[in-house]
């Protein structure tokens, strides 16, 4: 089955480190699982995508993902106090650090309904990491 080896070159991404890649890979095996109509997979690959995104700090695609999750969840019957648990961890306000040589700003991300970040202009903002 097609999702099964996804779901395994997903493993081997993550277990390598390759994040962008497992990412991708799990787009895909989503399309799979809901080509075949496997809401149970489609929840579990949101969970599995949602991981990466909070691996990674980026709060509001796990939310998204998560929050996903939940609502197969609820159709389900199945895990939705799981996924309502893991949207509950995602902080709700944050902050980046975008340091260079030549520009060095902070901003703050609060959510109200919907994550919305300030604008801040820089220049070679290569270099961010969350706080």
């Amino acid at each position: 089955r097609a999702g099964e080896a996804l779901q395994k070159l997903v493993a081997l991404y993550r277990s390598q480190g390759q994040i962008d890649e497992a990412l991708q890979t799990s787009q895909i095996l989503l399309q799979s699982e809901e080509l075949a109509g496997n809401f149970y997979g489609m929840m579990t690959t949101y969970d599995q995508i949602g991981q990466m995104h909070l691996q990674r700090k980026q709060f509001p695609q796990a939310r998204n993902a998560f929050e996903e999750g939940l609502k197969i969840a609820r159709q389900l019957q199945y895990e939705d106090g799981y996924f309502s648990e893991q949207i509950q961890k995602i902080p709700t306000n944050w902050r980046r650090k975008c340091n260079n040589t030549q520009t060095k700003a902070i901003f703050s991300v609060y959510e109200a309904t919907f994550f919305t970040p300030l604008t801040v202009f820089t220049r070679n903002s290569s270099s961010c990491n969350i706080l």
